[in-house]
């Protein structure tokens, strides 16, 4: 009984030291970026580990001569984790790894701050989007062969790794990996004999979906059938920003080609989701933004020249382009589904909008590295096929040309990618135009990708080529209205508003600005705290698409919306004591608009800022390609983006930690094992000697 008692007491104090063996065996990277796994109609892309993580000796990579090293792996010691900096990754190109792969169980992937700006690094392809453009099925245009936009892509999203990889940031981490960690103990054994021990990683990131999209998806159907919501993977998904102006009532028809729309995107991609700084998208979406402010201060004029002249403009930002136009294409299905805009509460409020309506198009692109260029292209084969959009589109570069006489008109190369694309598809009679601050390639050098970051632009030169654009626009916007006639003394954009949301959406490495921290009072109570948390605690993850704002909060999007709303609403009542309840309360009186709590933006000092409650004709709409909303729907049609993110199981993690030889780990089990049948032969030898060792009389004593 005494030495039961003994052993249970050593089980204790050894479990309670658990913790802190653990800590002393392995050590945790807490900096580092996981790469997610997507999967389309076809195949699946990204990175995933097994559920308990994937194992390997770190190897740090830096020519072509060291994979060779890891493909013949002289030492034996292989599985490796892969650690390489991006502009090797870029040089050496995906086909090494192709070569290497059975021997790599992850891969790290860092950045040399030293030699970043002579970096090109662009996660998409060289020719984005190209599956869903309106050249798909045109032998001379198809896949960018007439042109090729994204010169600088490596595609590297768009590969399927298979293996966990990580981005690692961190200086002091990156430092610890090659100092500490691969140079101590690694190196040595390069070209050598093994030098136990060795240093190892520990990656893991388990995803829970595999295949394709359609098979996710029907996992996901069967699972719910009979029990609680599982879910594998979640369409990319969000919300559409828009606005028309004015507002009609559903009892009001448009007359076709009566509308004006003007769009930008607000999304973009990375393998690595928290790192989605998304410059390119922000560029653009700001220019729209900042028509919105000058355009709700005329709102007075724009309702009398819609009245007189039965025009109207639609101003829209969309989500989810990144991913073959998710967020264009569901509103273009919705249009030709006469279900556009949706309805509200079972009705059509506001008045339908249908492709026929849309008069012209255009869209604001990447004006990031413009150098002051400025660019308009078009659908040359639209324009030369169509005489009446030939002479809408000449009749609006013109215009822009008197606005800005250092724009440049392109008419001899292909549209660039472009939410144009999802219209132009199914009516390719709509004039259309991309203003761009590129040419005949992208000039910014990191597309789509974890490096398109704030810190590497020119923001006062920014600013300066995107006001010219957005008073060019407000200017274009109300000559629409008045029947293709300049009108006098149109509004301009406030300069100093305009300054102070681009110095908060280009904010870097932070995002928490305190014009955010003020929108965010507007959203309702159970997005606030979402919110919040993605300005704080994941300032990278800023462009990000998502699975739904119940998942996660895209920034863009939201303080997109709330600043257009602001922009373009009329304060109904203020007061101290308003609250976000009263003014949501409001939405009943008025089934065209929706009214929020504001307080009062753009002051310098907010301590005695009022309260208003605002209503706007600003909505959102689904983002959600319609290939999940038709029955039946045929993934490999190639007509609707089906694009997939897979959920995983648990935080991902990466942990380095030493790992002795083989023939020792064998000698230390070996000796456990010794160990333990030495112990059984004691403790049956004392348990049988129990009555002498343990007599009545030496307990007395």
């Amino acid at each position: 009984m005494k030495l039961l008692l003994l052993f249970e007491i050593c089980i204790l104090v050894f479990s309670t030291q658990g913790k802190r063996i653990l800590e002393n065996i392995y050590v945790k990277l807490n900096t580092s970026y996981s790469c997610s796994l997507i999967l389309n109609g076809t195949h699946e892309f990204g990175c995933k580990s097994y559920l308990n993580g994937n194992k390997g000796v770190l190897f740090w990579a830096r020519s072509l001569e060291d994979l060779n090293y890891i493909q013949s792996d002289e030492s034996q010691i292989g599985p490796y984790v892969l650690m390489i900096e991006s502009s090797n990754l870029v040089s050496l190109g995906y086909t090494w790894f192709q070569r290497i792969k059975s021997n790599i169980a992850g891969l790290l992937i860092y950045v040399n701050e030293s030699n970043v700006n002579d970096l090109n690094f662009s996660e998409d392809t060289h020719c984005p989007n190209s599956n869903f453009d309106i050249y798909t099925e045109d032998p001379d245009y198809s896949n960018c062969k007439k042109n090729e936009w994204n010169k600088y892509g490596n595609g590297i999203r768009f590969f399927y790794w298979g293996i966990p990889v990580f981005l690692v940031l961190n200086e002091t981490e990156v430092q610890l990996l090659i100092d500490k960690c691969f140079m101590n103990y690694n190196y040595a054994t390069y070209g050598n004999s093994v030098k136990w021990p060795l240093c190892a990683a520990e990656l893991t990131d388990f995803k829970l979906a595999a295949g394709d999209a359609e098979r996710c998806i029907r996992r996901n159907e069967m699972n719910n059938i009979f029990t609680a919501p599982v879910y594998y993977c979640m369409p990319l998904q969000n919300w559409n920003v828009y606005a028309f102006l004015p507002q009609r009532s559903s009892e009001t028809l448009a007359k076709n080609h009566s509308v004006f729309m003007l769009m930008s995107r607000v999304d973009s991609f990375t393998m690595f989701d928290d790192m989605d700084y998304g410059s390119s998208a922000i560029s653009s979406l700001l220019v729209i933004l900042a028509v919105s402010e000058a355009l709700g201060k005329d709102a007075h004029r724009i309702a009398d020249l819609s009245a007189k002249n039965e025009r109207q403009l639609l101003l829209a930002l969309f989500a989810g382009e990144s991913f073959d136009y998710i967020g264009s294409s569901r509103m273009v299905w919705e249009m030709m589904h006469n279900n556009f805009p949706a309805m509200d509460s079972g009705i059509h409020s506001e008045a339908l909008a249908t492709l026929s309506n849309l008069g012209f198009l255009l869209e604001v692109g990447d004006l990031t590295y413009s150098n002051d260029s400025l660019y308009m292209h078009i659908d040359p084969r639209s324009y030369q096929k169509y005489g009446s959009v030939k002479e809408k589109i000449d009749m609006t570069v013109k215009a822009l040309r008197e606005h800005s006489s250092s724009i440049q008109f392109i008419s001899d190369k292909p549209l660039p990618p472009s939410s144009l694309h999802s219209f132009l598809k199914e009516d390719d009679s709509i004039p259309a135009i991309a203003i761009t601050g590129y040419g005949s390639s992208f000039t910014n050098r990191f597309y789509n990708s974890f490096l398109d970051q704030p810190r590497f632009l020119n923001i006062p030169e920014y600013k300066k080529t995107a006001l010219d654009v957005a008073n060019s626009l407000v200017k274009l916007s109300l000559r629409w209205l008045n029947n293709d006639v300049d009108v006098l003394d149109p509004p301009v954009v406030n300069q100093t508003m305009f300054d102070i949301m681009t110095d908060c959406f280009l904010q870097w490495p932070n995002f928490n600005c305190t014009l955010f921290l003020q929108l965010s009072e507007s959203l309702p109570p159970s997005w606030h705290d979402m919110a919040l948390k993605a300005l704080t605690t994941v300032p990278g993850r800023r462009t990000f698409t998502g699975l739904g704002p119940e998942y996660v909060i895209l920034p863009s999007r939201v303080y997109s919306e709330l600043l257009m709303f602001y922009f373009l609403g009329e304060r109904v009542e203020s007061g101290a004591n308003l609250t976000y309840k009263t003014c949501f309360e409001m939405n009943n009186t008025n089934p065209l608009q929706n009214c929020l709590f504001y307080r009062e933006l753009f002051l310098h000092d907010t301590s005695d800022a009022n309260n208003y409650c605002i209503c706007s004709p600003v909505k959102h709409s689904l983002a959600r390609s319609p290939a999940f909303d038709i029955a039946d729907y045929n993934y490999k049609s190639g007509k609707y983006s089906t694009w997939v993110m897979s959920l995983v199981n648990n935080e991902p993690t990466m942990r380095i930690y030493l790992v002795n030889s083989p023939a020792w780990q064998l000698t230390v089990f070996l000796t456990g094992i010794g160990l333990f049948f030495v112990s059984l032969f004691f403790i049956h030898v004392i348990t049988k000697s129990s009555h002498l060792l343990f007599s009545d009389s030496l307990v007395a004593v």
